[in-house]
């Protein structure tokens, strides 16, 4: 038989533990598991670079948050509609728009992309970070700096 110290000290440890385990309800179309968030933002963020290639506003408006930043190597920060002025319907601004060696991390409601970039054979590393709003995917940033040569190593801090 159990004493009243020991049931009630059963009773703190069981009941946050019970309460706190229940997983949040998530928001519509946020039930895939960690693995099929990372498939499908890794094929958003290809389908962003397409839009791009092919001047398409309206599929770079419906990936992109109303808030988007783009931030350039050189160092150049623009809003959404700063940065989709760049791409003109009628003219190509990139001939190639790829990435490799990406690294996705999923963290429910926001994901950070990773990887390396070229651009018209212009080779950079970049992050982007999605966010999911009313149910679907947005790119909210993407940040592009230069990469450094494969066969020097970064410098270390003194």
């Amino acid at each position: 038989m159990l004493s009243r110290f020991e049931v009630l000290l059963c009773s703190l440890t069981l009941a946050p533990a019970l309460c706190f385990s229940q997983p949040a309800s998530k928001p519509s179309g946020e039930h895939e598991t960690g693995n099929e968030a990372k498939a499908v933002i890794l094929r958003l963020t290809h389908e962003a670079l397409q839009s791009e290639l092919q001047n398409d506003h309206a599929a770079m408006d419906r990936l992109f948050t109303d808030n988007y930043t783009h931030t350039h190597q050189s160092g150049v920060f623009q809003n959404k509609a700063e940065f989709m002025a760049m791409f003109v319907p009628g003219t190509q601004k990139y001939r190639v728009a790829e990435i490799s060696e990406v690294q996705i991390r999923h963290f429910g409601t926001s994901a950070i992309v990773n990887g390396h970039e070229n651009i018209n054979d212009h080779h950079y590393l970049f992050s982007c970070f999605w966010v999911l709003e009313r149910g679907k995917w947005r790119m909210a940033a993407w940040i592009t700096s230069p990469a450094l040569k494969k066969d020097s190593a970064p410098e270390q801090s003194k």
